[in-house]
């Protein structure tokens, strides 16, 4: 953690070097100092940054003891739409994800906006690192006409921003199915990273970790389904992780699948509450799914052969056949896998086809 200049609490990142303000009292206040800010400042400030200055900078301390000054200025909804992006990595936060439905609770931003977001400058962009769901409803709030960020032009590392944007949070939690999205971001950068390391780093529990893992291989197709995904509880993760199971390496009929569910789902009463939306998918699914599953065992034809079992949930390898026709079906396995399959597979075929010319010689 951070810790504000001058004491020995333990703070927030982001801190103030003012040793009597507090992070999220510095955050609010922050809009309060135009009055002790010159014109003259405000100009150079504009010229410099290309925005619209709105207060005096701050200097703030972060997590890895190095300093950045934000300072609050105001963008236009096109500098929001073409000058600012959110990282998932960073930020953490699905913007597919961010529904009408999963942005309700800032719906006084159709007056204005009480918090600034929290953004850097890099690479001529603006990147927000927290407050991704308020720039969402800004971007379809037509009724404020400029979007508050504090920002800093300082070269701020990945994770010092991490640190910032998770500290710093003030919205909704996260979703399951977004930690995971971050725990397999971790694993692809240290393959030898641990549940114990990764839940460290994210500040939850290992078991959420291992949880949270099975979500993120759950097809986004099906989270995107519902009004919020906030809403998926653990029984909910579990039905679509059988979902996804189930046409592993099979998209085409996954995607069939979706169309079957969205088409009688669109046919219901449309005056059905969130919850009850919610409630109706999940039946559905569940109806669907046993469906499929009955398909499957009356389709004698067709004989799945696993070929090698595997810990991590997704990964699969097996033979199908049916009757004189057979294929491999392979799921999330590294690229470096796929290749050697591809040359072993071109050298037995052409083997084959040399020993078939031969006899026909």
């Amino acid at each position: 953690m951070a810790r504000k200049k001058g004491s020995n609490n333990e703070g927030t990142f982001g801190q103030p070097i003012n040793p009597q303000s507090q992070t999220k009292s510095a955050l609010r206040t922050a809009l309060d100092n135009v009055d002790n800010f010159s014109e003259e400042q405000r100009q150079q400030l504009s010229s410099a940054l290309g925005l619209q200055v709105e207060s005096k900078p701050e200097v703030w301390e972060l997590k890895s003891g190095a300093k950045a000054t934000f300072t609050s200025v105001l963008l236009t909804r096109k500098q929001v739409e073409e000058e600012t992006f959110v990282s998932f990595e960073v930020n953490g936060r699905d913007q597919e994800l961010l529904t009408d439905e999963s942005l309700k609770s800032l719906s006084s931003m159709a007056n204005q906006q009480f918090y600034p977001a929290i953004g850097r400058k890099i690479n001529g962009k603006l990147e927000i690192l927290d407050g991704s769901r308020r720039r969402a409803t800004f971007l379809r709030t037509e009724s404020i006409e400029l979007f508050k960020v504090l920002l800093t032009d300082d070269d701020v590392s990945v994770g010092d921003a991490k640190a910032l944007a998770k500290d710093l949070q003030t919205a909704e939690a996260h979703n399951l199915y977004e930690i995971g999205q971050r725990c397999l971001i971790l694993k692809g950068q240290d393959e030898k990273v641990t549940q114990k390391e990764m839940a460290e780093q994210l500040g939850i529990s290992q078991s959420s970790i291992s949880r949270a893992i099975k979500a993120a291989n759950i097809d986004k197709e099906l989270i995107i389904f519902f009004p919020n995904a906030n809403n998926l509880t653990r029984k909910d993760y579990e039905l679509l992780e059988k979902v996804t199971h189930q046409f592993a390496g099979m998209p085409s009929a996954m995607s069939d699948f979706i169309i079957d569910v969205t088409n009688e789902h669109n046919q219901s009463n449309f005056e059905l509450s969130v919850d009850e939306q919610h409630d109706e998918l999940i039946k559905l699914i569940t109806s669907k799914l046993a469906d499929q599953k009955k398909a499957v065992k009356k389709d004698t034809g067709r004989k799945v052969l696993p070929i090698a079992e595997f810990t991590e949930s997704g990964v699969f390898a097996r033979k199908v056949k049916k009757n004189r026709f057979f294929g491999y079906e392979f799921g999330r396995i590294p690229n470096d896998v796929q290749d050697k399959l591809d040359s072993a597979i071109q050298a037995i075929i052409c083997e084959y086809q040399n020993t078939d010319s031969a006899k026909q010689d």
